[in-house]
């Protein structure tokens, strides 16, 4: 079996690595499942895992989707969306060691640790340096890419059902 994520556990952290480096990390259905194992295995051990790290191997955290392995069956709807939900409902604080590449499906990803990684920012940077100019710049970096990912939606809506009309959309029930 490849190991698409590597788990690795010292002093309480957990660091779970995509393990992809040939093709820079990009995500296919493999490695969202032993992805979704780490977690489910993580969320039942907060007696020994106090933090996740999240990171990629190699130059980049992630280039994104796989495109050639666009179109693969999930095991089941929205496998991979209810994955990064389960990463973002961790009891553990998770943080996002992004370096490199980071496109679409992994901004889901490094959002799903995005509020950890400001308090985890504010909390490593010298008090007596800290200024609040470089706090504020990444804030405003994580909410224009938010705004972002809700137009994308928004414009994929209209496309789709040639209404803004979040009401009259099904797809966005659960």
């Amino acid at each position: 079996m490849s190991e698409f994520v590597l788990r690795d556990d010292r002093d309480g952290v957990a660091t779970l690595t995509l393990n992809r480096p040939e093709a820079l990390n990009a995500l296919n259905i493999p490695l969202f499942a032993e992805l979704r194992e780490h977690v489910s295995a993580i969320a039942e051990q907060t007696d020994s895992v106090g933090c996740v790290v999240l990171r990629g191997a190699g130059r980049a955290f992630s280039a994104g989707n796989d495109l050639k392995a666009l179109g693969d069956p999930a095991p089941e709807p929205y496998y991979q969306a209810e994955t990064i939900d389960m990463i973002e409902a961790l009891p553990q604080p998770v943080i996002a060691s992004v370096r490199g590449a980071c496109y679409t499906g992994a901004l889901e990803l490094m959002l799903a640790a995005v509020s950890i990684n400001m308090v985890a920012f504010a909390t490593y940077l010298d008090p007596d340096r800290f200024t609040g100019v470089i706090f504020a710049i990444f804030v405003i970096t994580v909410a224009a890419a938010e705004v972002g990912l809700a137009l994308g939606i928004v414009l994929r809506l209209f496309r789709d059902r040639r209404t803004a009309m979040v009401d009259e959309a099904s797809d966005l029930k659960w």
